[in-house]
């Protein structure tokens, strides 16, 4: 994770999503645990047979649940 994103990582304070695929070669699974080490509210979601730019279609459909269901939680949040 390079200085700039961790430093504004450090500011945030909302929910985070963080989603990798297990055949990424661009981001690599680390900068998910670093993220969730600075960041202990991020949920991960992996995705083992995806890549940085393509989903398996079953893991798109996983995808679109599981991001759809983190957006109502936080929106739930957000109104109480």
């Amino acid at each position: 994770m390079a200085g700039k994103a961790r430093r504004q990582i450090e500011g945030l304070n909302v929910p985070i999503l963080a989603v990798h695929s297990g055949g990424d070669e661009i981001v690599s699974a680390k900068s998910v645990q670093e993220l969730q080490r600075r960041q202990p509210q991020t949920q991960a979601l992996l995705l083992p047979n995806s890549t940085h730019f393509l989903y398996a279609e079953e893991e798109a459909r996983l995808l679109h649940e599981q991001v759809a269901g983190f957006v109502r939680r936080c929106t739930v949040k957000t109104e109480a």
